[in-house]
């Protein structure tokens, strides 16, 4: 198979040590941001229910849910890389390939490239055309069928790429291997997932803030010890769908008071969108309405 590798020199900050599973039980609008920003649902482990503030944060993110399902389902990935899972090797007992998948799975998070995993047993023709380039793992095994829909897709204009030993070699000043992605100008604390509702005409990029003060969720008891640090003027450029005309922005979340969708400006220069959040506290989401 045609798959080449290419170098690079940028090394991105440390990821956030700082994770939702501590003190998850108080960290509640973390936990259920995180769940359904990523098409799941579920929620914290250990609340207090019996506490009247963490009721309040409960009601508020579950009233906002089902007033805004229509934004949950139906939904499809809109995802830029697609990264092979490489489970037949699990079933063989091999554990490099799982390597190498957690080791590009690490790059990409912390850099918050959209990305999808993707089954080795499962990769089909339809699901691989969603993509820019697609992530292998060298020792990585596929059965006939799927290599043969593999190189299809390349012929077809495709970019299969071995996943590297080192993360230099996978990104370079010029973005991602020479390809121009979706980018989150923000701290590695934020991360963001987006959906699109093709019946619709719109992306949902949702947006989830990790950051918090943790010696002031020390001093504190029951949601208060989220103590979460807002994250102000976040800069978005992002990739919209072939021929796309984006009409209006709306910004909505369940953290402010306002129940409110704000409108906020933006322009587009052909296939690409720019705009600016201007405060993410938790969990904001974008709707991008287009024609």
């Amino acid at each position: 198979m045609n798959v080449h590798q290419y170098g690079g020199h940028l090394i991105p900050p440390a990821i956030p040590t700082q994770t939702i599973k501590v003190d998850d039980e108080a960290r509640l609008r973390t936990y259920l941001a995180e769940a359904v920003a990523h098409g799941g649902f579920g929620p914290a482990r250990g609340p207090h229910y019996k506490d009247p503030d963490t009721c309040e944060v409960l009601n508020r993110y579950f009233g906002f849910l089902r007033e805004h399902e229509h934004l949950y389902r139906p939904i499809e990935s809109y995802a830029e890389v697609g990264l092979v899972f490489p489970r037949r090797a699990v079933h063989r007992g091999e554990t490099e390939p799982v390597a190498a998948f957690k080791r590009a799975g690490k790059w990409l998070s912390r850099r918050n490239v959209l990305y999808d995993v993707v089954l080795d047993e499962f990769v089909d023709a339809e699901r691989l055309q969603r993509y820019q380039v697609v992530l292998l793992p060298r020792e990585a095994q596929i059965g006939r069928v799927e290599e043969q829909t593999m190189r299809d897709w390349q012929s077809g204009g495709g970019d299969l790429r071995l996943i590297p030993e080192h993360e230099s070699m996978l990104f370079s000043k010029r973005g991602f291997g020479g390809y121009e992605l979706s980018k989150l100008d923000s701290p590695p604390t934020l991360t963001w997932s987006i959906w699109k509702q093709q019946q619709y005409g719109r992306l949902v990029v949702h947006l989830v803030n990790y950051d918090r003060d943790v010696e002031v969720a020390k001093r504190q008891i029951g949601p208060a010890r989220e103590a979460m640090r807002v994250v102000n003027d976040v800069d978005v450029r992002l990739r919209v769908p072939d021929e796309a005309l984006v009409k209006h922005v709306s910004v909505l979340s369940p953290d402010t008071s306002s129940e409110s969708v704000q409108r906020i400006s933006f322009s587009q220069k052909g296939k690409w969108l720019e705009l600016s959040v201007p405060r993410i506290e938790v969990y904001s989401i974008l709707v991008i309405q287009y024609i």
